[in-house]
């Protein structure tokens, strides 16, 4: 039996893109972030939040990158 998921679409991209509302949570010391909406990419290797997220929160990251768009 295949197990299937559905997700509201957003139609401010183009395409259209499924998305979530989720919270990033400290695991140890419970602190959460507010909710957002992330974008459902079922074929990515890795994910992307905003810097603000993990430094509101103290988490270490594992690396640092900078994402330039435009």
């Amino acid at each position: 039996m295949t197990t299937r998921y559905s997700h509201a679409y957003d139609a401010g991209y183009e395409p259209a893109m499924p998305v979530v509302q989720v919270v990033v949570q400290d695991i140890l010391t419970g602190r959460r972030s507010n909710p957002m909406i992330a974008i459902v990419d079922s074929g990515a290797d890795g994910c992307l939040a905003p810097i603000s997220i993990f430094q509101a929160l103290n988490l270490p990251h594992q690396r640092l990158r900078r994402l330039v768009t435009g």
